[in-house]
């Protein structure tokens, strides 16, 4: 985080005026490598169909305010693309100081994910967490993995409330995956960075877990109610730190087979674009499965394997060595 200021001022010579969405946080890279980045592009390579019309859009608030933080460095707090709010990453800063809120994780939480629901009612105002398909949480601490997925909960549950009993609940939230890094902007605890969709919330959703010799895989998959993005989520869990590198293949494998099995469940129009591989970085059996991985999910997927970043990080939730996070789209 040291070197967040002259990074942003080389980053933003290469943006206008609403410059992209981001996630910033502190990783533990690999010796000699100072930075990582990887992004999303749009292009749209065919006109739309009669009578429709592609849209793009960014919320880029620099003022400050008492509904939301301004930003904090050249980017926007949310772009969107078409039916897709992509936001940045978001901290628990108190709107009309621009300071950090001195207080545990809990209520960084809280007042980070009221930060997310403004951002985006202000991009679609029927929009609320219950839009989120992806859902990622930098922690500074693993023993606050535990309150903060309560505190995320607790925030849906009171969205379900605030609709009424008339309201028609989807078939399942999006999975929040929370990763332990060393530091975050601001000194902060928590940061989260979502993904939604305009629709009716309804969105469907499958989870599974299959056994393999090294361990399990276990997949979540949530697709919006239009059909028109989707996330996929693969962790790898309980494998020995001794696995053999003939073992470690065989995990490689058996993740590109389920991510395919997984995608076969999904409509077939949805495109894996972008996955984020989040791997324990003191593990060794996690950096054996990861320096293979892009290469297996290649053979196994074709043309419709995603771009894959690979992420170290210090902790996972529960037992997992590996979580493979990614967006798919029409």
């Amino acid at each position: 985080m040291g070197d967040f200021v002259p990074l942003n001022a080389v980053y933003k010579k290469h943006f206008g005026v609403n410059p992209p969405a981001r996630v910033c946080v502190q990783a533990p890279l690999p010796a000699g490598q100072l930075l990582q980045m990887d992004c999303l592009l749009q292009a749209w390579t065919e006109p739309p169909e009669e009578g429709c019309f592609h849209e793009r859009g960014a919320l880029h608030v620099q003022s400050m305010s008492h509904w939301a933080p301004a930003n904090i460095g050249p980017y926007s707090q949310a772009v969107r693309v078409d039916q897709s709010v992509f936001c940045s990453g978001q901290i628990g800063l108190v709107p009309c100081t621009m300071q950090l809120l001195e207080a545990g994780a809990r209520t960084q939480t809280l007042l980070t994910l009221s930060h997310v629901r403004k951002v985006l009612q202000a991009v679609i105002a029927s929009s609320s967490l219950a839009n989120v398909v992806q859902a990622h949480c930098y922690a500074t601490r693993k023993r606050d993995i535990g309150v903060i997925r309560e505190a995320w909960e607790s925030a849906l549950r009171a969205e379900e409330e605030e609709k009424g009993p008339s309201w028609e609940p989807r078939s399942g939230p999006a999975p929040l995956l929370v990763v332990v890094v060393p530091a975050l902007p601001k000194g902060a605890a928590v940061e989260f960075h979502v993904t939604a969709v305009q629709d009716d919330s309804r969105s469907t959703s499958c989870h599974l877990t299959t056994e393999v010799p090294c361990g399990s895989i276990d997949w979540h998959s949530v697709t919006s109610a239009g059909a028109c993005g989707a996330s996929l989520s693969l962790s790898l869990a309980r494998p020995v730190d001794g696995l053999e590198l003939a073992a470690a293949r065989d995990a490689t494998e058996a993740i590109g087979a389920t991510f395919k099995k997984a995608t076969g469940t999904m409509n077939g129009a949805l495109v894996p674009l972008c996955a984020r591989a989040f791997y324990k970085c003191t593990h060794a059996a996690a950096r054996l499965v990861v320096a293979g991985l892009e290469a297996s999910l290649k053979s196994t997927l074709g043309e419709s394997c995603p771009a894959v970043a690979l992420v170290p990080v210090l902790d996972l939730p529960d037992s997992q060595i590996l979580h493979l996070s990614c967006w798919l789209s029409l």
